[in-house]
């Protein structure tokens, strides 16, 4: 079993304009951009109609990882990451899935916006497959998550400050 998380963002603008934003693939390569730097890599951006799929792999270098990750593995951990978001009657919903390469770890979520002023919430669930230290792992997985969505979160308000979409 592993360990279920569920966190929730809000946004100073609409549902319509936060599925303006993600629609447009210039905004998934400055959102990796800022968040990842130039470690992350935008695999995928495909929009169809009221549908759009992103595939990217994030980098955590080493130096940045807790001790009790560098304890079972060292290196970098590339993690790719692939969303499906759709929009139907003012609310978007959708699936993202991701894995850490060279550990049997994997993270599955929903989401769901809406509202007048967007409001997100992720619910899901990590799951780290080793034994004795699989479940300390996936609860520091799970407050890195959050810092992440935070993160984008605060990104994605910037760049719509900044004129995106």
């Amino acid at each position: 079993m592993g360990t279920r998380f569920e966190h929730s963002v809000d946004y100073p603008f609409s549902t319509g304009r936060l599925w303006e934003l993600v629609t447009a693939e210039n905004y998934w390569t400055d959102l990796l951009n800022a968040i990842n730097g130039d470690l992350g890599v935008l695999e995928e951006f495909t929009r169809n109609g009221d549908s759009v799929t992103v595939a990217m792999t994030q980098v955590v270098p080493e130096d940045k990882l807790p001790s009790i990750v560098t304890t079972v593995r060292r290196g970098d951990l590339k993690i790719p990451r692939r969303i499906v978001l759709s929009y139907a009657g003012g609310t978007i919903t959708g699936d993202t899935t991701a894995s850490v390469s060279g550990v049997s770890a994997g993270i599955r979520a929903t989401q769901t916006s809406s509202g007048a002023t967007a409001s997100t919430l992720y619910r899901g669930e990590i799951k780290v497959s080793l034994p004795f230290v699989g479940g300390k792992i996936e609860k520091v997985v799970k407050d890195q998550i959050v810092d992440l969505f935070n993160g984008e979160r605060d990104e994605t308000v910037e760049w719509e400050r900044r004129g995106g979409a």
